[in-house]
């Protein structure tokens, strides 16, 4: 069944349907009737981490440390503990995180038109600091029957999305504060009330959140705290399908879909004081804050056209006896994305840094990337299905594609399929067993079919380097 949408295909087909508004029925004596609905649905929760790693406290840590390096000269400072349990850092990253969801919708039918408007909302904090998720959206779908052999149906929706978030990488030099929460030396505290570095010749820069004493893993609550990494997305929708019956027997549908989105992921690092031997932003040893903007954007729609013809025998007590149905169609596909990604290094540190933009970088070390992309897809699709008294199938399939993404030569592509099958269930032998028959349904079906996987190949028409990853 799959092969009917060709060279799309191979990683399954999803379809999705959105909710639609009641369809009243019509009241006794035949006038039209309506009706109307509105409801809330309102959701709160509490998530916590369930269990944390299991490291050694502040003493179980320096005795490990002085063991293994017996004869390190060092001078413990006053403030480390190294016979307490110390900071527990896992507990100063995680938290008790709340998540609220809201959704109000409106519906309305008659036995001619029925429509459906909903929105929603989401805030869900994530359970590290600082990491939380935003997200509302509404939407809408209507239908109507205008005439006996005309009706039309509209969809549209509309999302908008923003994220914070936190670097993941594994390395401790990623300043992913899960794992530096794991490698941090616990026998100092999280920070002092007082200022403990303040230089002149560093641009002022001042701290008062602790270095580690026994090793130099970064300390990942100020990790959280300079953490400036927001994504944020918006993606809108719509739809316009039109149905006609011009002869019995006979239906034409014609769709016309279109989709578009925007991307905005903007990062800032400023100049902050690690030790007295280096100022840190991004990289060591490098004095300045860093600003990187990535933004995407693009839209795509779908052009559809489909003829049925139906052909239906039925014996004298109007049960089905054959059932044929010959389908034909095209189908026009065209996206379109585009994007930058902007990095600037050297900002002015004299500055404060609430100013965050390209321009405070220094002009030699900024670099900015385009990636347009494009892709057009034009189809030519048709299909058969048999049925004999409704218990013996048959359904052939082509469909012929040309895409963009390959050359000229190599841009058709041809996908023929076909399945069998036989409702076991309807038979008499399995209605009148006694043990068969407490089963409802029973379907035999074989089927054959080609597949296809334009995505070997990107938009821009280059080779992917792991084009499996897509058919997984």
């Amino acid at each position: 069944a799959c092969a009917i949408y060709g060279s799309r295909a191979a990683n399954g087909v999803i379809l999705i349907t959105t909710k639609e508004g009641k369809v009243a029925k019509k009241s006794k004596d035949c006038e039209s009737s309506s009706q109307s609905e509105i409801s809330y649905d309102a959701y709160y929760g509490i998530q916590k981490i369930e269990k944390y790693v299991d490291v050694a406290n502040a003493s179980e840590y320096y005795k490990t440390f002085r063991s293994n390096n017996p004869t390190f000269n060092l001078t413990v400072p006053s403030y480390a503990d190294t016979s307490g349990a110390g900071t527990d850092w896992q507990k100063e990253i995680y938290r008790l995180a709340t998540t609220q969801r809201h959704t109000v919708s409106y519906e309305s039918g008659s036995d001619i038109s029925s429509i459906r408007i909903s929105g929603n909302f989401l805030k869900q904090e994530g359970i590290v600091k600082t990491t939380d998720y935003q997200s509302m959206g509404f939407g809408g779908k209507a239908s109507h029957n205008l005439k006996k052999w005309l009706s039309i149906q509209e969809s549209f929706g509309f999302s908008s999305s923003k994220k914070d978030l936190i670097s993941e990488g594994a390395g401790i030099y990623n300043n992913n504060p899960v794992i530096l929460a794991l490698l941090m030396d616990p026998t100092v505290p999280v920070k002092s009330e007082n200022t403990l570095y303040d230089d002149t010749s560093h641009y002022g820069l001042t701290t008062n959140y602790y270095n580690g004493v026994f090793n130099d893993i970064r300390n990942p609550v100020r990790v959280l705290d300079l953490n400036n990494q927001t994504n944020k997305n918006q993606g809108y929708n719509g739809s316009f399908t039109i149905n006609l019956t011009p002869i019995k027997n006979l239906s034409v549908t014609s769709l016309i879909g279109a989709n578009g989105y925007t991307n905005r992921y903007e990062s800032f690092t400023p100049l902050f004081y690690q030790n007295a031997n280096a100022v840190w932003y991004l990289y060591p040893n490098k004095q300045g804050a860093t600003y990187q903007l990535n933004e995407s954007y693009g839209y795509s729609y779908t052009l559809t056209n489909t003829a049925t013809y139906t052909i239906e025998k039925t014996d004298s007590n109007q049960n089905p006896i054959h059932n044929l149905q010959i389908m034909a169609g095209n189908e026009t596909y065209y996206k379109y994305g585009n994007g930058q990604t902007i990095d600037g290094y050297y900002m002015d540190p004299t500055l404060t840094s609430d100013i965050r933009h390209i321009s405070m970088a220094d002009s030699s070390v900024v670099s900015k990337y385009n990636i347009p992309s494009e892709l057009a897809m034009q189809s030519i699709l048709g299909r058969i299905n048999y049925s004999f008294k409704n218990r013996y199938l048959a359904t052939v399939n082509i469909r012929y594609d040309w895409t963009s993404r390959f050359t000229k030569e190599n841009r058709l592509g041809k996908f023929p399929s076909f399945s069998l099958g036989w409702k076991i269930s309807d038979e008499n032998f399995f209605k009148n067993n006694e043990k068969l028959k407490k089963i409802n349904e029973c379907k035999l079906r074989l089927g054959w079919g080609t597949i296809g996987n334009s995505n070997t190949v990107d938009d821009k028409g280059y080779d992917n380097i792991y084009p499996y990853a897509s058919t997984m």
